[in-house]
């Protein structure tokens, strides 16, 4: 007989996650910033950020082979 515990996690830590972030800024012939460039990471988030992710997920399975 053999038994075996698989345990599955996703997020353990609850981390909030952001979706659809914005990486590009618009720029002048120059090549500055035609805006100040964001320091918070909120201000990156584009048009389709209500994604939800989701936050915390545990699974725990067994099996027995005999």
């Amino acid at each position: 007989m053999r038994a075996e515990v698989v345990a599955e996690l996703k997020n353990a830590f609850n981390t909030e996650q952001l979706g659809s972030i914005i990486t590009t800024l618009p720029v002048d012939a120059l090549g500055n910033p035609v805006n100040a460039i964001p320091t918070d990471p909120y201000q990156f988030l584009g048009p389709n950020s209500g994604t939800v992710f989701e936050q915390r997920k545990f699974q725990l399975g067994f099996r027995l082979r005999f």
